[in-house]
């Protein structure tokens, strides 16, 4: 729920820097005011506390204990002492913990990479994460093309941020965060293919400037939900030995997208419909491919790389739309059988 309200911050700052924007007379004078605001997050980082969970997988559980006895006082809660003496204890007991204090780098790609369903599942994420980047950047780039004001258009755009952060917090809880998200995807995917056949017949239609803002908010908003809720999908789909790698490894994922993204809207110069096409069709492929995930609403926690690949193989092994289909899971069993023979 954190990750979803670092989002709706997000949308009004876009809403603050079309304010600022339409204040300031020169380019020069917005980098000035936008870049003043980042003075606040230094000061900022100062009071921030430290991840317990962090905390305790550097073993320093004493700094660990202050830190939730402080929050513990911030919530007006009483800590309960013998309950952490008890998760202290299983803690330092657990043998799956252990190897995320010491395996390096390689060695936690090697277990991401290793297991066949594992490696799948964190390709396609990447992919999804890349799509998402692209469409979300590049409808934010694009604001100005509408052919609407662009300080209107973008302010706009924060408003469907907000908005999207607020029904991910409630849809997403409820119904889990896959569901939401393809339909989310699917709905971006529709208006920015509408877009497509508004761009191609809009000199004969007479609300087409209307429409075109209408459906490019519309994207907007869903691809807003999808980028937040992405990071909670991510977080609850890999293993905690490797989850903060698989949500970095997407996150890079995203930025090749964010790139990728200034080129497609300046494509819209010599092909004015190529831009929203290919958000559209590329929106669609990532809502197939999120279609085909695990489900994470209700599901624990996975510990261990081992745990997690049989979670996947379980999942995929169901599937008749999937490339880790049964079928591929037969074939790569009689390959095995096949070279043990041999």
């Amino acid at each position: 729920m954190s990750g979803l309200m670092s989002n709706f911050a997000f949308g009004m700052g876009c809403i603050l820097l079309s304010v600022v924007a339409l204040l300031c007379n020169d380019w020069r004078q917005i980098q000035f005011a936008v870049s003043c605001s980042f003075i606040i997050s230094i000061f900022i980082t100062f009071f921030l506390p430290k991840s317990p969970r962090w905390l305790c997988s550097k073993l320093n559980y004493d700094e660990a204990e202050m830190v939730l006895k402080k929050m513990a006082r911030g919530n007006q809660v009483e800590f309960d002492d013998y309950l952490w003496q008890n998760l202290l204890q299983d803690d330092q007991d657990s043998k799956d913990y252990s190897p995320a204090r010491s395996e390096s780098t390689m060695s936690i790609l090697k277990g991401l990479f290793t297991g066949y369903y594992s490696r799948n599942l964190l390709l396609c994420n990447m992919s999804v994460w890349m799509i998402t980047s692209l469409v979300y950047f590049g409808l934010i780039l694009n604001s100005g093309n509408i052919g609407f004001n662009v300080y209107l258009s973008n302010a706009l755009g924060g408003v469907m941020e907000c908005l999207s952060c607020i029904v991910a917090i409630f849809v997403s809880i409820r119904y889990g965060s896959r569901r939401f998200i393809v339909v989310n995807l699917v709905l971006s995917s529709m208006a920015c293919l509408v877009s497509t056949v508004i761009i191609q017949c809009g000199e004969n239609f007479e609300g087409a400037q209307t429409t075109a803002l209408v459906m490019a908010m519309v994207g907007r908003f869903g691809a807003s939900a999808v980028f937040g809720t992405l990071f909670l999908q991510t977080m609850e789909l890999f293993p905690t030995c490797g989850r903060t790698t698989a949500l970095g490894l997407s996150s890079m994922a995203a930025r090749i997208g964010s790139i990728i993204s200034p080129w497609t809207v300046q494509a819209q110069r010599a092909i004015p419909w190529l831009c929203q096409a290919i958000f559209g069709t590329t929106t669609l492929f990532a809502a197939f491919l999120v279609f085909q995930f695990p489900e994470t609403r209700n599901r624990n926690l996975k510990m261990t790389f081992s745990e997690a690949e049989s979670s996947f193989q379980a999942h995929f092994s169901k599937s008749k739309l999937s490339c880790c289909s049964s079928k591929r899971l037969n074939d790569c069993e009689e390959l095995k059988t096949t070279q043990q023979d041999m």
